[in-house]
């Protein structure tokens, strides 16, 4: 079976901040919105594509710490989502996308790696590895305090109600219902 062809995707997309949270972190989604994204607007076909178009525009290279797509080896990329968050408006916007290997999307997404069985200690040894490969400063005390940094600032997030804006997907030249593009979740007590 032939891969799903990638969706020409423009770089940047219009609206997308192609320089907005650059590096490895974690970058957790608050409870509420936890499940709004883009393939709640996209089919599942138009989501392949573009993603795919996404990993494309990467050269399927992880952004993160520049490990090729390996299809030979079973070594597929993600496709992530990158949200903004302002808390004066309590607005969470997509602001880019990232392609991003299988290890990099397990820091990024630390605690749902951790939830679903992922080894705390190869994860915070890839970061690590990750994180110096420009410099080599940084420690695993360093990564795990960033890990656990992130969980209390998603705490304090997923307290609050959130406004999650889609629009850059009305740029990408997929069909889009414009009403899916603006979401405000409620948050249950």
């Amino acid at each position: 079976m032939s891969p799903v062809s990638p969706w020409p995707v423009p770089d940047p997309l219009p609206g997308e901040d192609r320089t907005y949270g650059g590096g490895l972190y974690v970058d957790l989604v608050p409870a509420p919105t936890f499940g709004i994204n883009c393939r709640k607007v996209f089919t599942s076909y138009q989501w392949s594509r573009l993603s795919r178009g996404i990993k494309a525009r990467a050269d399927f290279t992880c952004e993160f710490c520049t490990m090729p797509e390996s299809p030979e080896q079973n070594m597929y990329h993600v496709t992530h989502e990158r949200f903004s968050y302002d808390g004066a408006s309590s607005l969470q916007r997509l602001t880019r996308f990232i392609c991003s290997c299988r290890r990099c999307d397990e820091f990024t997404h630390f605690g749902r790696a951790l939830v679903y069985g992922g080894s705390p200690e190869l994860i915070l040894w890839h970061a690590l590895a990750v994180k110096n490969i420009r410099t080599n400063t940084i420690t695993l005390e360093d990564v795990k305090a960033e890990a656990w940094a992130a969980l209390e600032l998603w705490k304090r997030r997923s307290a609050m109600k959130w406004t999650v804006d889609l629009s850059i997907l009305a740029g990408t030249g997929l069909p889009v219902n414009q009403e899916s593009l603006v979401i405000a979740p409620v948050v249950e007590s």
